[in-house]
């Protein structure tokens, strides 16, 4: 055991093992993974877990994983998350108000309230003594939702479509929906000034 982690191919070590019921918590004051069902893989200095079920804000996580390339990288580990959470759109919405850093959901209208369901898709890179500098890439699929916006009481029913967005905020999606009794398609996009602008 001397030569570990063994960079050389002076041996391997391999850990694996199935845990249920697990907590995983990938960012300070984030909201954990939760009811974690996975198989689990160390491998020299890395990690490996493939989510077989969890939940987080009430929704349902599946097909994701979780590794590490290196612990003992020089410039400090990296977490890399990717996965699938399938859920209510509200649930979604409290999970992102939840957020502790106002870069992930400034762009939230407080108070916007949803219907029916929807899937996120969601690629996280997380740098362990960097968190600050964590970068992410999401993506959502509305299914036959519906919102109401806080101002002016606005309701937009039965959106179906895609919705890009990263640690900027919203980048682009198209959509149709129903709004004020006729319907509607809205294309988002953002642009290099920062600014997000929807043509209907």
């Amino acid at each position: 055991l001397r030569d570990f982690p063994f960079r050389r191919g002076e041996g391997r070590f391999e850990v694996r093992a199935q845990v249920a019921g697990a907590v995983f918590e990938y960012l300070p004051r984030w909201e954990p993974l939760r009811d974690v069902n996975a198989d689990l893989r160390f491998t020299g200095t890395g990690m490996r877990i493939a989510l077989i079920h969890g939940r987080m804000h009430g929704m349902n996580a599946g097909r994701a994983t979780i590794a590490i390339d290196d612990f003992l990288a020089s410039g400090g580990a990296g977490v890399t998350v990717n996965g699938r959470i399938a859920g209510a759109a509200n649930s979604l919405i409290d999970g992102l108000e939840a957020i502790p850093d106002p870069r992930y959901n400034a762009w939230l209208p407080r108070g916007v309230r949803a219907e029916g369901n929807g899937v996120l898709t969601l690629a996280l890179s997380i740098p362990v003594k960097r968190p600050a500098e964590t970068t992410f890439d999401g993506h959502y699929r509305f299914l036959d939702s519906s919102i109401e916006l806080p101002f002016r009481a606005i309701r937009v029913d039965n959106i179906r479509g895609a919705l890009t967005f990263g640690r900027k905020g919203l980048e682009g999606g198209s959509l149709r929906a129903s709004l004020l009794g006729s319907e509607a398609k809205l294309d988002a996009a953002t642009g290099a000034d920062g600014v997000t602008r929807i043509d209907a």
